[in-house]
């Protein structure tokens, strides 16, 4: 075998919290639970410590902390319990002297070495406990007397509260390493350790450019195995390019990414090499196709899907087709790595595809489709969580909601979802407006509508152009580009210079199958038609894009505009048939001509009522002035006064705002968040500096109007009211929800300190499946947290006698709390849920009872019950 791949000699060293955990294992499964007079609910919980502890699978903790964690156990208060805590509480006064410390040691191969094939020990060897102590008592014996005398003296600096005694890092030099009598190969050389790796990531993540690649240099130059060579040096460098790829400083891994591909493949390791070479793809290229990824075994999914977003950068000019081509290799690819490596995949890598198809049908504009996966990206991964993919899909659906549905409502809502990620991972991009200011609004001619051009930015850096009509020198994509040009063309009144670019950007959408932009150029054209006098051409082209325009679930704005030049050609049409007409049927020119107007009159009025609910007032009043036109031609006197006077609120407030360039309502609102900070910061500043009884002369130092918080009140602060002394039944049924959280605190250290599932305590609430669902349904928020838990607290130690109360309390959860705001409530609802299933023994009733939430109104509630239902299958 390659000694590179053999995991070196494992090197264990006697910590001092090991010998509290030995004392436990030895009083509790040696001393007392051969009388077997401990309760079982207390074995339980001890076994779940102990498990933790001994595993190493988190960080030891203190001796204070470890007394306490016994102390709070099941039954902690019973006699046999507190003998228990005594005596462990009295272990380290019996470890004063050295004779003492290496006699408890010398007694520990007393629980795991058989004395007789009739008597098994207490602790299998092969068992994680009796591993755990074999394993501390061979460490114990290779010490010499001064490594005893050094342990003794931790251990007691340890139980008075020193955490670094006793843990330090060994040195193994033969010369001065008088700590073992015995040596083993292990305790020779010094192998490879974690902590410099830790380091690494602490600096890459604060951005520190000392700390972290020294300490990535450190961990990789350590001692992994006996050859010279160590094989994972690509690894140190792969670590490097990511960390410069993330940073945007793409010369610098360029160079890196060479070298750990040279070294990949020297030392055979196909797996990093893929993924350097997966890295060099990433890469920005000047190419004018994309560099593409080919399927490989060891490729990973989510590599194709970066190929997928490649593939929707305009700049490449690449249909979308080849989006969908690439899903589904990405798709095969990862059932393809999911059979291979026999592992559960991460909710991250399942939902990645279903994120990317929304982004892809929503740039194609099937917004439908797009909200159906984004609807089952949201439904699977939590909330809160550092999930990129569900933090893309809130982002993109609140710009398509408010963007270009613009669903305000909906829109905020969802960025409230999105609130939890802030500040927890990167901004990558969103959906903003590029939009026309006031001041170019105003030097538009009234024969050109005023357009929004919806687009998501370019880059994640600003760029003007997006936003503003300018003369920056940074490029939009080539559609982007053309349409700006056009438009910046057309409001100069240049309508022939308009043209070219338009027609570029017509055919570019309609390859790339970009549809929303390929219907806002026939718009255009159309528009621009008008001013080479083709009205009806203009007309036939405005009549073609109507049935996908004219839907409510699509674009508002430009349904608006739509129906807007869709008038203006009726109106221009009607005008050149009654210019060609003989002046002897000068009635039937009349009549034609007044057709025209009425039929544009329902398009104007659409337009209107669209303009309106946007707020675009520029385009609202325009479409108000060309109305009163029609109202007037047509004799319409009371709608012509109707439509004047909206013309009139219009402009009116148009020239407010244009007067008054801060909104009122932001401004006030920002105000107020602004005071609120400054007194908490003042106030915190204060009390970290000088005591709180000094806060009042600091505070007359500032000015009256400048003061944060008024400090200076009379009489110390009220108390709050106690409870304790209520009986718990009108606890529960109290007004205060304060009153209540009391109750369910001392329902919850009941149920804990009962001895057995059949405990009285129990009955009282087993037989009153109305009362738990009151608690379940409480009507304050942090109550019914409260509430739950104590009803997980209930169902987990009254065990298959609460089973009864599912049909009652799983309805009351599904139908209140998994669709709560607070993410405690949700968890201890999925908690008390599993605990259901756990005493029934079957998911079948409680799956019953959660499929009706799936039909709920609100989405939350659907989110939850599909989680919870995920949970359950798990």
């Amino acid at each position: 075998m390659d000694g590179r791949v053999t995991p070196p000699p494992v090197h264990h060293v006697l910590r001092p919290h090991h010998i509290d955990l030995i004392a436990m294992l030895l009083l509790i499964f040696k001393e007392f639970e051969l009388q077997k007079t401990l309760p079982k609910d207390f074995l339980l919980y001890m076994y779940r410590v102990l498990l933790m502890e001994t595993s190493e699978v988190i960080e030891h903790r203190s001796h204070q902390h470890m007394m306490a964690m016994v102390k709070i156990a099941p039954s902690a208060d019973t006699p046999v319990v507190q003998g228990l805590v005594g005596a462990l509480e009295n272990v380290p006064n019996q470890l004063r002297a050295f004779d003492q410390l290496t006699n408890f040691f010398l007694s520990t191969p007393s629980i795991f070495v058989e004395k007789s094939d009739d008597q098994p020990a207490v602790l299998r060897r092969t068992s994680l406990f009796g591993y755990f102590v074999r394993r501390c008592f061979v460490s114990f014996v290779k010490l010499s007397f001064y490594g005893v005398l050094q342990l003794q003296k931790d251990y007691h600096a340890w139980v008075a509260g020193s955490n670094k005694a006793g843990y330090g890092p060994v040195e193994k030099d033969p010369l001065t390493a008088d700590i073992w009598l015995f040596r083993t190969s292990s305790d020779l050389k010094s192998w490879a350790r974690p902590e410099p790796f830790e380091a690494w990531e602490k600096g890459h993540a604060t951005g520190d450019d000392i700390i972290g690649p020294e300490n990535l240099r450190r961990y990789f130059e350590q001692h992994f195995h006996e050859h010279n060579d160590s094989g994972v040096r690509q690894h140190a460098l792969l670590h490097l390019v990511r960390m410069h790829y993330v940073r945007k400083e793409y010369p610098a891994a360029s160079k890196l990414l060479r070298e750990a591909i040279a070294v990949a493949r020297t030392s055979g390791d196909r797996i990093t090499l893929q993924h350097c070479i997966s890295m060099l793809h990433r890469l920005p290229s000047l190419n004018e196709t994309p560099v593409l990824n080919e399927i490989q075994p060891d490729l990973h999914p989510l590599e194709v899907l970066f190929d997928v977003t490649k593939l929707l950068d305009p700049q490449y000019g690449q249909p979308l087709t080849l989006c969908f081509e690439k899903l589904t290799e990405a798709i095969a690819l990862h059932n393809q790595c999911g059979n291979a490596k026999h592992a559960m995949p991460r909710d991250a890598e399942i939902c990645a595809h279903n994120a990317m198809q929304a982004v892809v049908w929503q740039t194609l504009g099937c917004y439908d489709l797009a909200s159906v996966e984004e609807s089952f990206v949201l439904s699977i991964t939590r909330a809160g969580k550092d999930d990129s993919n569900r933090l893309n899909t809130l982002i993109n659906r609140s710009y398509r909601e408010r963007v270009i549905l613009r669903g305000f409502g909906t829109a905020i809502a969802s960025r409230h979802m999105a609130w939890h990620f802030i500040g927890r991972i990167p901004p990558v991009g969103g959906g903003c407006l590029a939009y026309i200011s006031a001041e170019d609004e105003s030097s538009v001619s009234r024969d050109f509508p005023f357009i929004f051009v919806f687009t998501q930015p370019s880059s994640s850096s600003f760029v003007s152009k997006e936003y503003f009509f300018d003369e920056s020198s940074t490029p939009l994509p080539s559609i982007s580009m053309d349409l700006y040009e056009m438009m910046n063309a057309r409001r100069r009144g240049q309508a022939v210079a308009a043209i070219q670019p338009l027609l570029q950007a017509l055919w570019q959408a309609e390859f790339q199958g970009r549809f929303p932009l390929y219907r806002l150029g026939i718009i255009l054209l159309a528009d621009v038609g008008l001013e080479f006098g083709m009205s009806n051409h203009s007309q036939q082209l405005i009549l073609g894009i109507m049935p996908q325009v004219g839907s409510i679930t699509t674009e508002m704005e430009h349904r608006a505009f739509a129906n807007h030049t869709l008038a203006r050609c009726m109106i221009a049409s009607s005008d050149e048939s009654s210019k060609t007409s003989s002046n002897m049927f000068m009635h039937d020119t009349e009549i034609s001509a007044g057709a025209g107007l009425r039929d544009a009159l329902p398009c104007l009025l659409m337009a209107e009522a669209d303009y309106m609910s946007l707020s675009m007032l520029e385009a609202t009043s325009e479409v108000q002035g060309l109305l009163v036109v029609v109202y007037h031609n047509l004799g319409m006197k009371a709608e012509e006064e109707g439509a004047f006077e909206r013309y009139t609120q219009s402009t009116r407030l148009a020239q407010t705002f244009e007067e008054n360039p801060a909104d009122p309502e932001a401004t006030r609102v920002w105000d107020t968040v602004t005071e609120i900070g400054k007194s908490r910061v003042a106030i915190t500043c204060m009390s970290i500096v000088t005591p709180l009884s000094h806060c009042r002369q600091l505070t007359e130092l500032i000015p009256i109007g400048e003061r944060p918080l008024r400090l200076d009140m009379d009489g110390p602060p009220p108390q709050e009211e106690d409870f304790s002394s209520l009986q718990i039944s009108d606890r529960l049924n109290h007004k205060n929800w304060k009153a209540r959280v009391s109750g369910y605190e001392s329902l919850i250290k009941t149920f804990q300190t009962t001895a057995s599932d059949s405990d009285p305590a129990f009955k009282p609430y087993v037989n009153n499946p109305d009362l738990l669902k009151k608690i379940a349904t409480d009507s304050n928020a942090v109550a019914q947290e409260k509430g739950v838990e104590c009803l997980v607290a209930l169902i987990k130690f009254a065990g298959e006698t609460a089973a009864k109360t599912r049909e009652t309390v799983v309805p009351a959860l599904v139908d209140k709390c998994l669709g709560s705001a607070r993410a405690g409530t949700k968890n201890q609802a999925i908690e008390l849920i599993l605990q259901y299933v756990e005493v029934e023994n079957s998911a079948t009733g409680v799956v019953a009872d959660i499929i009706p939430g799936l039909s709920a109104k609100q989405p939350k509630a659907v989110t939850g019950s599909v989680f919870a239902l995920k949970e359950v299958v798990r």
